[in-house]
């Protein structure tokens, strides 16, 4: 739930006025009461998240509104009245004078955009090298990759350090846990999804060179994929705080195609020099500047020998120019 307060400085700028609360459901606006107006509103979406009907208490209709392909409010198509200031995605409007909608801006946390530009105010902090392989992210000010019928740049955690129970003889366990790494990509870092992709799926597995038994990295296993289907895995959101969102994601991606295939042997204990899927996943999570936010092994249900002991990769948080290139990403079991 938000709740908003208002102040009027004019009268009194230490007074402040309970106005209304906005009810959400997974994330999305589900109502809204007004206090100052007596009003209760329930939203009707539509795919991206933007509130197009609103009904009242009793599911009368109050109004509806329509926009164009970043925001901007198609002019004749607002049928009834409403104050309504979450709008385009669910995102809060700056209606900054009466004078028309050419000085609107759009509040998406980390930065203001303009719906009628379709663009930000300020540029993305950081775009790596390596990740500009589609035009429509050379301009730092875009939004959603250009594709804002389809795209939207959300807030929320979209990093998960996820756990499933494996049998494994070797280590001659009841059970223990394999660690991976689950990443949502949000704004235009979903350029690297797949068509009908949600997630990417980052895991350490065994694998073998020239007769060893080493570590190797994977990419949407399907043994991964399954467990997250089936609800057998169990999830984490990680989320460092001098981030955003779309930054620690490509951090992320980053540190993890750092591993050097085979350059580490494979024990399932994490020792004799060995490594295994749990310390590769807490070594992108650190090289990726989870910090504190790292999940510490406690915390983590299941046995996961490995957790507490990263792997070494070079930090992914540094310039760009310094940044490792991304390597081919293999596939796991």
């Amino acid at each position: 739930m938000l709740t908003v307060y208002e102040t009027d400085a004019d009268i009194s700028p230490t007074s402040w006025i309970l106005v209304k609360d906005y009810i959400y459901r997974d994330g999305l606006l589900l109502a809204a009461e007004n206090y100052t107006e007596g009003t209760t509103h329930h939203f009707m979406l539509d795919h991206l998240g933007t509130p197009r009907v609103l009904t009242d208490a009793q599911g009368f209709f109050v109004s509806t509104h329509s926009y164009f392909g970043f925001g901007e409010e198609l002019t004749g198509a607002h049928v009834g009245v409403d104050t309504e200031k979450m709008v385009f995605t669910g995102h809060e409007r700056d209606f900054n004078s009466n004078s028309g909608a050419g000085d609107d801006l759009d509040y998406m946390h980390a930065r203001y955009c303009n719906p009628n530009t379709g663009r930000f105010l300020s540029v993305d902090p950081k775009v790596r090298r390596e990740a500009v392989v589609s035009s429509q992210i050379w301009g730092r000010y875009s939004y959603a990759a250009g594709n804002p019928v389809k795209f939207v740049d959300p807030d929320g955690k979209e990093v998960f350090l996820a756990t499933r129970v494996v049998n494994d003889p070797l280590a001659k366990l009841v059970s223990g846990s394999h660690s991976f790494i689950v990443v949502k990509p949000t704004g235009s870092n979903k350029m690297f999804l797949r068509e009908g992709q949600e997630q990417i799926i980052l895991g350490g597995y065994q694998g073998t060179r020239k007769g060893k038994s080493v570590l190797i990295k994977g990419v949407d296993a399907p043994s991964d994929s399954a467990a997250l289907q089936d609800g057998s895995a169990s999830q984490m959101p990680v989320q460092p705080a001098d981030q955003t969102m779309e930054e620690f994601e490509l951090n992320v991606l980053d540190s993890f195609f750092a591993y050097e295939d085979g350059s580490l042997i494979y024990n399932p204990l994490d020792s004799s020099g060995g490594k295994n899927s749990n310390a590769l996943a807490s070594g992108v999570l650190k090289a990726a500047g989870a910090g504190d936010a790292l999940p510490k092994p406690s915390n983590v249900p299941g046995f996961n020998p490995g957790l507490g002991d990263p792997i070494e990769l070079p930090s992914t948080t540094k310039q760009d120019e310094d940044r490792p290139s991304r390597n081919d990403p293999g596939t796991g079991p």
